[in-house]
């Protein structure tokens, strides 16, 4: 295989790539954030970090609710384990 062809080859794997860090610097330069009065003028500001500990708090407690539920339908042997796992948890 000669250089040409190996260039001819690879000429749209580059040009993709190319493209692709392009792309990526246009995304870096999209603001992460935005404050809510650029969004919503007017609106009331909620204490955002007691929100998002609190939301924090219910995603962590609904996955172990479901891992738990998961565990006790597929490694026991109880038979209404698929109907009643949610109420055994509890």
């Amino acid at each position: 295989m000669t250089s040409s062809m190996h260039n001819a080859l690879t000429k749209p794997l580059w040009k993709a790539e190319n493209a692709l860090i392009e792309a990526e610097k246009v995304h870096k330069k999209i603001p992460t954030q935005i404050l809510l009065g650029q969004l919503a003028p007017g609106q009331q500001v909620l204490d955002t970090e007691v929100k998002l500990i609190h939301t924090g708090m219910r995603m962590g407690a609904y996955n172990t609710v479901k891992t738990i539920a998961r565990e006790i339908r597929t490694n026991t042997g109880y038979a209404k384990a698929g109907n009643e796992a949610h109420a055994l948890m509890r």
